[in-house]
C-alpha cells in the first residue's frame, strides 16, 4: 500500500510529463505475460472504445469526443516479448448545428512497438485533420470566407518503462515514457505564427497511472491520472520552450472475462485546441463510457 501511494504521489507531482496528440492517453496496454500465443503470428487482438460528453471547453470544441483503438501481437517469441502494432483515432466535435453535433477535428496515430517485459520501445506517426473545414464553426453557415485548416503531423520514437503493483484489493498500473520527433509540421490557414506551434515540438516526457479498488467479484472503482510536459525548441512563439497537458479521471468499472466497461467522470487541460488554428489552451469536464479489452487500463 505504501508503495501505491508513493507512486501515486509522483504520478501527481510537477515532475511527471507528455504530447496532446497521444490518443491513447486514457488506454494505455499494462503489464501483462501471454504464454497462450507464443510463436504465433496475429495470435491475438485488443481493442478500446470510449465515447464522452463534455462541457466548459474553449468555444465547446471538446463537446463530443470519442477514441478508438486497436492492437494487434504481429508475433509473441515468449511471454513477455511482442512485436505489435497500435491503430488509434481521437474525434472531437461541438454542439454548434442544428443536431447538436458538429464533427471538427480527428487525430490518427499508428504506432509499431516492441516490448521486452516491461520495457517498451517503438516508432509512431500522428497526425490532426479537420472536419468540414470549408464551414465555419457553426456547421450549419458555410462560407467561402469562413474557410480555415490546420495541420499537424508528429512522427517519432517512444521509449518507456510499463508495470502494475498488486495488493489485496488494491491494483495500481503504471507507464513513465519519452519520445522523441524527428518530423513535425503545424500548417495553418490562413497563415500565421501566433502562439506555440506543433513544429518546434522536440520531445516530451510522460507519466500516467490508473488506481483501482475492488468492490466485489466484477465491480470495481478507479481514479487515473496523466499528466505531461513538451519541450519546444527555442523561438520567438515558444515561451520557456515548454507548455503541458493533464488529466483526472474517477468511475466505476465492471469487469468481464476478456474486456471490461468504464463509467467515468474527468477533467483535462489541453495546452493548444487544435481545432483552431491560432493556438489557445483548453480545460473541459466531461462524464464518459469505455469499453476495453482487459489488457488497457
Amino acid at each position: 500500500m505504501k508503495v501505491i501511494f508513493v507512486l501515486l504521489l509522483f504520478m501527481l507531482s510537477q515532475k511527471v510529463l507528455y504530447a496532446q496528440l497521444f490518443t491513447q492517453r486514457t488506454n494505455i496496454q499494462r503489464y501483462y505475460s501471454d504464454t497462450s500465443t507464443i510463436g504465433e503470428a496475429f495470435g491475438t487482438t485488443h481493442y478500446a472504445i470510449e465515447f464522452a460528453r463534455g462541457f466548459g471547453s474553449l468555444g465547446d470544441e471538446q463537446a463530443w469526443n470519442g477514441k478508438f483503438i486497436g492492437s494487434v501481437d504481429f508475433y509473441r517469441w515468449n511471454s513477455t516479448g511482442v512485436l505489435r502494432g497500435v491503430f488509434s483515432s481521437e474525434f472531437s466535435a461541438n454542439p454548434h448545428n442544428d443536431i447538436s453535433f458538429n464533427p471538427r477535428a480527428i487525430i490518427w496515430e499508428q504506432a509499431l512497438v516492441l516490448q521486452l517485459d516491461g520495457f517498451v520501445m517503438g516508432l509512431q506517426h500522428r497526425c490532426k485533420h479537420d472536419i468540414d473545414n470549408s464551414d465555419s464553426t457553426h456547421g450549419d453557415t458555410p462560407s467561402i470566407s469562413s474557410v480555415r485548416k490546420r495541420v499537424l503531423i508528429n512522427s517519432g520514437l517512444h521509449f518507456g518503462w510499463v508495470g502494475k503493483i498488486e495488493r489485496q484489493s488494491l491494483t495500481f498500473d503504471y507507464v513513465f515514457r519519452t519520445e522523441a520527433y524527428f518530423y513535425t509540421s503545424d500548417y495553418r490557414f490562413p497563415a500565421n505564427n501566433k502562439a506555440k506551434s506543433y513544429e518546434d515540438i522536440r520531445g516530451s516526457l510522460m507519466s500516467a497511472g490508473r488506481l483501482e479498488y475492488s468492490l466485489a467479484d466484477k465491480h470495481s472503482i478507479f481514479a487515473r491520472a496523466w499528466l505531461s510536459l513538451c519541450a519546444f525548441r527555442t523561438s520567438p512563439y515558444s515561451v520557456h520552450g515548454l507548455d503541458f497537458n493533464a488529466r483526472l479521471e474517477g468511475g466505476y468499472h465492471l469487469r468481464g472475462k476478456q474486456a471490461g466497461l468504464d463509467i467515468f467522470f474527468s477533467w483535462e487541460r489541453i495546452f493548444d485546441e487544435t481545432a483552431f488554428t491560432i493556438p489557445s489552451p483548453t480545460h473541459c469536464v466531461s462524464i464518459g463510457i469505455r469499453s476495453a479489452s482487459s489488457v488497457f487500463f
